[in-house]
């Protein structure tokens, strides 16, 4: 992320400085306003107060503040909004002096982002000052968690109620919270309402102000999410510190409450160090348990889990890194390139629309909306989306090092794109079209630029069947070199996959006449699926994982993904071709033997 580099702005800073001589407060001439969309006042502490457009307005507005030594200065040359895919970001940048000797203490990037229906999300970034901290590249040891420091930096929201009426207790009925029991995963966790024996209560003497637990918080219209200290490893990789976190506040006011965000100043001489916190403001719901309980979108959410399981940052999704990847350490996260979470939340979209279902949360759209925009930045010049870290098999088996292209996650992301694409292409939200025809041909674009960059990779680092087929390797390197890698069946079938895909997706668009080397690509692939059909089965009908360098198979299978991935190719070669393909189905039936043999759900 990028910090305000002080020493570049000095006259903006000195103009400051001279405004707050003698003074307890940053002055602006008026409200800051872009496009009228978004204004920002200063309130008559030294503080900030955003107000936000339309309904999203009537209910939050959010407020930030800080203790009376520290100063909050605004660089208004840096305050912008950009037009996204079906949102607008709107970035401000503050510097924090130390009120005394007017130095830098700590930099505060803020991000609003508005959605088509709605939608408000949020993301404070903080750190220090200083930009000289040396990166380090750790294998597998522990990362000494950083200091911290008060500046008494609070983000606070406030929430008015729409019925007015004020109560003697604060209100919680339509709080929920996502529980752990022993570790920290998506299979075994469980949504909790969040009860009054969950705070620690009350604040000091104040009977109004009640502790949350160290989690995010789902209410009717928000997600408040946790305070995060993160430390930052080489490789865009980050480590959470949750004995740093420190806990939120929600504070009953007169027909609403208030909910509020702490914000300590991260300290270490050895790596770079950010305080984050983000949540989402709608003026629709956004919680799956308003008025009924949607369990569709309830495991959606759960299963995402944006909060301990995964974490959402400005620039993607953080998955936990595995011990195999370089850099690791416990509890550190890798943004992966692949948007899963987005991909998930369109089809769910998509899937309960086909059943008839009205789909009225708009969580799951506003996160796959965040997602689209997270995914474009990142698919590089040459037309695939780069793996940042090491990872130690990968290079000791075939000497690939950090950098590389993985063709699951990038095809997997380009499959995202498509899905976006397809769904929104033809939706209006109150006349306006989701896409515009600029937002279209970049999507368009992207697809392309993969598809074929997807050409160009099966031509030089494919194994040729008896029949001209090509099984695509795995891995690669766009600048070192190194032995060849293994093909899985699920990466191979998804590419396939794609490519028929993107070839319907041309013909809808009477673009018929391109497609064809994108077919043929996709034919080849079909004929090394059938050239090796039998080989992939192991003796107790099990599918084996990889076809190796030496020409054996070999590695453990998933336990479905490549049977639901072999489903799809079967309807699209189907769809495309006009015929099933024996080999596909013998294949899926086996996997599906074997399940149902050793008492594995299909599902």
């Amino acid at each position: 992320m990028k910090n305000i580099n002080l020493y570049k702005h000095l006259s903006i800073i000195t103009v400051c400085i001279l405004l707050l001589i003698g003074m307890n407060k940053v002055v602006l001439a008026g409200p800051l306003t872009v496009e009228g969309t978004l204004s920002l006042h200063e309130d008559t502490k030294g503080g900030f107060i955003w107000t936000l457009p339309d309904q999203v307005g009537e209910i939050f507005t959010p407020m930030l503040t800080i203790h009376p030594s520290y100063l909050l200065v605004l660089d208004e040359e840096k305050v912008s909004k950009t037009d996204d895919l079906m949102m607008t970001t709107h970035h401000y940048f503050f510097t924090i002096l130390e009120k005394q000797s007017q130095m830098p203490i700590a930099l505060l990037d803020i991000q609003f982002r508005l959605f088509l229906k709605g939608d408000v999300s949020y993301h404070l970034s903080l750190s220090q000052a200083s930009e000289d901290t040396h990166l380090k590249n750790l294998v597998s040891q522990n990362v000494t968690p950083p200091s911290t420091m008060d500046l008494g930096l609070t983000w606070a929201v406030l929430e008015s109620f729409a019925d007015g009426k004020d109560t003697n207790h604060i209100k919680i009925d339509d709080l929920f919270q996502i529980t752990y029991a022993n570790v920290i995963n998506n299979t075994t966790s469980q949504w909790a309402p969040l009860l009054m024996t969950d705070f620690l209560q009350p604040v000091a003497s104040r009977s109004d102000t009640f502790v949350l637990p160290k989690t995010a918080v789902f209410s009717n219209q928000m997600r408040f999410g946790m305070v995060d200290v993160y430390t930052l490893l080489d490789a865009n990789v980050i480590v959470e510190n949750l004995e740093l976190s420190p806990t939120t506040l929600l504070t009953k006011r007169i027909s609403g409450r208030k909910w509020t965000a702490r914000l300590p100043l991260p300290k270490s001489e050895t790596h770079q160090t950010l305080t984050e916190h983000w949540g989402i403001m709608s003026s629709n719901h956004i919680s799956p348990f308003t008025h009924n309980q949607d369990p569709i979108i309830a495991q959606d959410i759960r299963i995402a889990d944006l909060n301990r399981f995964r974490k959402l940052r400005t620039d993607g999704i953080y998955y936990e890194v595995p011990s195999s990847y370089i850099p690791y350490a416990p509890r550190a996260y890798w943004r992966v390139p692949a948007e899963h979470i987005g991909q998930r939340f369109v089809s769910s979209i998509q899937n309960q629309k086909k059943r008839g279902l009205q789909v009225t949360n708009t969580y799951l759209e506003t996160l796959s909306i965040m997602s689209l925009n997270h995914s474009l930045p990142q698919q590089n010049d040459i037309g695939f989306w780069i793996t940042e870290p090491k990872s130690r098999w990968l290079y000791d088996d075939y000497g690939i090092e950090a950098g590389f292209y993985d063709t699951r996650f990038s095809t997997d992301a380009a499959l995202f794109i498509m899905d976006m694409y397809l769904y929104h292409k033809d939706m209006h939200y109150e006349g306006i079209p989701h896409l515009s025809s600029e937002d279209s041909n970049r999507l368009m674009t992207s697809l392309t630029a993969y598809a074929d960059f997807l050409l160009w990779y099966a031509d030089r680092f494919s194994f040729v069947t008896k029949n001209g087929g090509l099984l695509i390797q795995d891995y690669y390197h766009p600048t070192l070199p190194h032995a060849p890698t293994h093909v899985s069946l699920n990466h191979l079938v998804t590419e396939m996959n794609f490519l028929l895909s993107y070839s319907l997706l041309l013909d809808r668009q009477n673009d018929s006449n391109q497609k064809y080397p994108y077919l043929e690509l996709a034919a080849k692939i079909q004929t090394a699926v059938q050239d090796t059909g039998t080989d992939w089965i192991k003796d107790n009908h099990d599918l084996w994982y990889a076809y190796m360098p030496d020409g054996s198979y070999g590695l453990l299978d998933y336990p479905r993904l490549t049977r639901n991935d072999l489903m799809i190719s079967l309807v699209l070669l189907e769809t495309v071709f006009g015929e099933k393909d024996p080999i596909f189905q013998m294949l899926v039936q086996s996997k599906e033997n074997y399940l149902i043999k050793n008492n594995l759900p299909l599902w």
